[in-house]
């Protein structure tokens, strides 16, 4: 994984001269650091080294040797060296080297010559440039020499700055796998800065296996910095970014309309079904509202995730609300499509049925089903519920870009186009919007 190195790493064949006598070929490098093969033990820890990228590029600096193995198999030693007392002007040689190994078999696959040099540009002056930025900014941070305030604001501006550039970058090329493949790269050049933030680095690893698990929500909903020198401004950076504004907004919206239909309601029971339920955060809100209704609530409580659902019932357990009743189901929706009456029969009939994180990752031949599904669940004048984001409002660069998080993009005009494909004939429909406009909440109701 990237992050067990300070610095992205690469693999090499460069001459090396190890004073006094040694000659010996660099296997990897990185800012940080090289390994290296000899024949012979060597019996130094720390030496001066001679490092030939090219007949005019170069470096001569200081090295320890931080680990060594022996290799039985080609009979020598490998050695993982630190580079220490590195000048302006090797790190400088370092970095366009580290840049320019990586990016050479991507220029290759862009046939277009002006398109190819303004991708050469792209890594050679913004890459490099934010990569010195954020190195600079790290160690003012670490010395004191900044305010983590003012270190928060100048992350910011360098960050949303070399984010529009990957942007127009995209725009131009408007060619998916080579997109693919420098969004990769430059989580491998520039990952090491932001990923020094738990909350963004837990973004990029997906550790339960896709985007957005609950603990990563819940992270969004506390909108508290974690992670030390750097990484609080990054943790900064990504909390108060458009998409986790919208989702906590989100989720306010979802706990008002619960409250609403949970309060305001006639009926003196009420079943109520959350699909991709995460961490049933809205729910515990309301419950910690301190209002409580005369009626009975039962909750299905849905998600792929058995981490997810025990987090939730330990979360709502808290709540010691007696007028609910829980039933944590771990469903993995796509089978909702594939075994229909099965668990039509399993879910029963809702009054409420809602999902405000899952619509985002699911095609529209997908979604078009688990739509069809959740209407079949309906009570007579029961609501169906779906929130989505407005890919005209928000386009998601800096999740993109820093997490390897992506979405399916609609606007309201196709989300309710895709709608009209779902037999809703039986059905009213309204359209609203939480407070910063971005994520949309599809209502219908049965009539």
């Amino acid at each position: 994984m990237m992050e067990q190195r300070i610095y992205p790493r690469i693999n090499v064949s460069f001459p090396i001269k190890i004073t006094p006598d040694i000659v010996s070929e660099a296997v990897d490098i990185s800012e940080g650091g090289f390994s290296f093969i000899l024949q012979k033990p060597l019996l130094l820890s720390k030496a001066n080294v001679k490092i030939d990228f090219s007949e005019k590029e170069s470096i001569e600096t200081e090295f320890r040797v931080i680990w060594n193995k022996q290799l039985i198999e080609k009979n020598g030693f490998k050695y993982g060296a630190c580079l220490i007392r590195l000048k302006n002007k090797d790190i400088n040689v370092l970095r366009d080297i580290l840049i320019r190994k990586h990016m050479e078999p991507l220029l290759e696959e862009i046939e277009d010559s002006s398109k190819r040099q303004k991708v050469l540009d792209f890594w050679m002056k913004d890459c490099k440039k934010y990569m010195e930025q954020c190195e600079s900014l790290s160690q003012d941070i670490e010395n004191k020499r900044i305010s983590l305030t003012d270190a928060c604001q100048r992350l910011k501006i360098i960050t949303d700055h070399m984010l529009q550039r990957g942007d127009e970058i995209e725009i131009l090329l408007d060619n998916k796998k080579i997109i693919k493949k420098i969004k990769q790269t430059f989580r491998i050049l520039c990952g090491i800065w932001p990923y020094k933030s738990k909350i963004v680095k837990r973004g990029f690893e997906k550790p339960r296996g896709y985007p957005g698990d609950y603990l990563m929500i819940e992270s969004v909903y506390d909108n508290k910095n974690i992670s030390d020198g750097i990484g609080y401004c990054a943790d900064n950076y990504f909390l108060n970014n458009e998409y986790p504004t919208a989702v906590r907004n989100r989720k306010n919206k979802m706990k008002d309309i619960l409250i609403d239909y949970i309060y305001k309601k006639p009926s003196q029971d009420m079943d109520i079904l959350n699909v991709g339920c995460g961490s049933c955060r809205e729910i515990v809100e309301v419950l910690l509202s301190g209002i409580k209704p005369i009626k009975k609530v039962n909750f299905s409580l849905v998600d792929q995730d058995e981490e997810a659902l025990l987090f939730s019932k330990k979360a709502l357990e808290l709540t010691k609300s007696g007028y609910c009743t829980y039933r944590f189901l771990q469903h993995n929706i796509l089978d909702y499509i594939r075994h229909e009456q099965k668990y039509l029969d399993i879910l029963g009939k809702q009054d409420l049925a809602y999902s405000i994180g899952v619509t985002d990752y699911l095609p529209d031949r997908m979604l078009k089903k688990l739509i069809s599904f959740c209407l079949k669940l309906l009570k007579p004048k029961g609501t169906l519920i779906l929130a989505h984001k407005d890919k005209v409002v928000y386009k998601p660069i800096a999740s993109d870009w820093w997490c390897d998080w992506t979405f399916f993009p609609r606007d309201e005009k196709e989300f309710l186009n895709m709608l009209s494909e779902c037999e809703i004939n039986g059905f009213d429909l309204k359209t609203e919007r939480e407070k910063s406009n971005i994520v949309m909440f599809f209502i219908l109701t049965k009539k």
